[in-house]
């Protein structure tokens, strides 16, 4: 709930998905590709004059519905 207020960088989200290795120069640049896509979709949008960035409204109904759907298609995976 906290990056819905002050908004995620690259580095929380490589923290979250790569365990190990999240310092490397390959998931950097793996993650700023993963969020030009994202941005370039209008998931997600930068947060002026720093390196942190916001989930637009349109990310928030795509992502809501892409979780719901995972919820009500695939049970036994949400429950893990």
């Amino acid at each position: 709930m906290a990056y819905l207020i002050r908004g995620f960088t690259n580095r929380d989200i490589r923290q979250s998905l790569y365990k190990k290795g999240a310092e490397s120069a390959k998931s950097r640049g793996k993650m700023s590709r993963e969020f030009s896509k994202l941005r370039g979709h209008g998931l997600i949008r930068k947060i002026p004059h720093s390196r942190r960035y916001l989930v637009s409204d349109k990310g928030r109904r795509v992502m809501g519905a892409l979780i719901e759907t995972k919820r009500k298609i695939y049970p036994e995976l949400a429950a893990q």
